[in-house]
């Protein structure tokens, strides 16, 4: 989604609103894949501050993803600001980072998904009472327990359980 800046540039001190949808593909971040059905619906403002522009929304939306105890699809809603220095490039920008731009327009998709990014949780679970897999054969210990041995051994110390205590 290309939001056009003309109007807001030439306003210092003014503010331009924004509401919109900003439809997103299917990414994987750290090993997690997020995907999304549905568009975010973004409303907020972007602020004109003279040598600068600041976007200042929130992202309300929902996406798919797995449970990392056991691997089912989920449905996970969520809601996270969207916040973003706005600096035309080849301008000062010091040492906070902000996002470069040209011409007078701004894609949102690539700061809605940053900002998702940032804001997304390391870990998704469908229950917070979910018992995930069972190590050894696989299976969804949520369906019931499987028939593997409650003993749990590291195969490389198998050979010490045949070992006894000399008296």
């Amino acid at each position: 989604m290309l939001i056009d800046l003309t109007l807001i540039q030439k306003n210092e001190g003014g503010s331009l609103p924004i509401s919109c949808e900003v439809a997103l593909s299917g990414q994987t971040y750290f090993g997690q894949e997020y995907q999304f059905e549905t568009p975010f619906e973004v409303s907020g403002k972007i602020l004109n501050f003279g040598s600068e522009l600041e976007l200042k929304a929130k992202a309300k939306g929902e996406f798919r993803t797995f449970c990392d105890r056991c691997l089912k699809e989920i449905r996970v809603a969520c809601e996270f600001p969207v916040e973003e220095r706005l600096v035309r490039a080849g301008a000062e920008i010091g040492e906070e980072e902000a996002y470069l731009y040209e011409g007078h327009e701004i894609d949102l998709d690539d700061i809605v998904l940053k900002n998702f990014l940032l804001n997304a949780s390391s870990k998704y679970l469908c229950s917070p009472e979910c018992k995930g897999l069972c190590p050894n054969c696989g299976k969804d210990l949520n369906e019931g327990a499987c028939n593997c041995s409650d003993e749990k051994m590291d195969s490389r110390f198998a050979i010490l359980s045949e070992w006894k205590k000399e008296d």
